[in-house]
C-alpha cells in the first residue's frame, strides 16, 4: 500500500505543499477506520491542533499552520471535549517549556 509520502515522491507533474510535513499533503481529505479504543480519535486531534497552533506534530513533523474540519461518529460530545482540552493542555505546557 502506498503512503501519501509515496504518492507525491512518484508525483512530478504537480507540486505538493505539506499539511504536515512527509506525512499529510495539502490538500487533503483523511478517512480513518479501525476498531474502537485503538487511539483514532485521539491521533486526529492531535494532528488538527498540530496543524490549528502551527506547531509540530508529534513533537518531530513540522506543520503547515491552518484549518480543519474533523468529524466525529464515535465518540459523546462530553469524550471529545475532554480530548481536546487534554491535547491544547499538552500544547500549552510545551509552549511555556
Amino acid at each position: 500500500m502506498e503512503t501519501p509520502h509515496d504518492i507525491v515522491a512518484s508525483t512530478e507533474a504537480e507540486q505538493f505543499s505539506w499539511l504536515i510535513e512527509g506525512l499529510i499533503p495539502k490538500p487533503v481529505v483523511i478517512g480513518m477506520f479501525g476498531e474502537a479504543g485503538i487511539g483514532k480519535s485521539t491521533l486526529l486531534l492531535n494532528m488538527a491542533v498540530s496543524v490549528a497552533l502551527g506547531r509540530s506534530f508529534a513533537g518531530k513533523l513540522p506543520t503547515r499552520k491552518g484549518v480543519g474540519v474533523y468529524i466525529n461518529t464515535e465518540n459523546t460530545k462530553q469524550v471529545l471535549r475532554d480530548k481536546l482540552t487534554a491535547l491544547l493542555d499538552e500544547n500549552e505546557m510545551q509552549a511555556i517549556g
